[in-house]
């Protein structure tokens, strides 16, 4: 529906952008924490506002969050491991 297409949209441009928000400032101190930091707070602010715009209630929020990070999690391990691997 139009609905759900708006709520994407905008949903993902506001995740992004949050992402980048957090990721930027942290990214000199720890690579590792500023990427597995600005993904959860991403996915938080995902959940949170595809389900209002959505219409859709907020009760699922956490869960989401949660999967979304679990998700993307082993990646972060993985990039974490072969950039260790290439300066090594």
């Amino acid at each position: 529906t139009p609905r759900l297409a708006l709520a994407s949209g905008v949903t993902f441009l506001v995740a992004e952008l949050v992402d980048f928000a957090v990721y930027t400032p942290l990214r000199r101190w720890s690579w590792p924490a500023a990427a597995g930091l600005s993904n959860t707070v991403g996915a938080i602010a995902d959940s949170l506002l595809f389900l209002s715009l959505a219409g859709f209630p907020l009760a699922s929020w956490a869960t989401q969050s949660v999967v979304k990070v679990a998700v993307t999690l082993p990646f972060i391990v993985a990039v974490v491991a072969a950039r260790r691997r290439r300066a090594a």
